[in-house]
């Protein structure tokens, strides 16, 4: 968000909503591991289906990349402020997968 401020974004586009909504269902599948760790019931579930959610937003950003250089005449400082948004808002699901990994890691070692 504060992207979007430094760079006087008044309307996100529709790839970062998209990315926006996978990072929130992340997030929920974290905590649905971290809720579960105790019991070790569900926590590979939910961490299967965070991979799965890393992987569709890894095409979104691909698409969302290619979609900024497909525009003939687009603005070349548009392209730059909306790569920096699209790959920040990656890095925030990349940190899922790696909390992700180090609960896998808690789970393999108390197996």
């Amino acid at each position: 968000s504060a992207l979007l401020g430094l760079y006087g974004v008044e309307m996100p586009t529709r790839h970062a909503v998209e990315q926006c909504r996978i990072i929130v269902l992340a997030c929920e599948q974290l905590a649905t591991a971290c809720d579960n760790l105790k019991g070790m019931r569900g926590v590979q579930e939910a961490l299967v289906e965070l991979k799965s959610l890393e992987d569709e937003g890894d095409r979104v950003l691909r698409d969302a990349v290619a979609t900024l250089f497909r525009g003939e005449r687009i603005d070349p400082l548009i392209v730059i402020r909306w790569k920096d948004i699209y790959e920040a808002l990656e890095r925030a699901l990349d940190a899922c997968e790696t909390t992700a990994n180090v609960i896998t890691n808690i789970v393999v070692k108390n197996a």
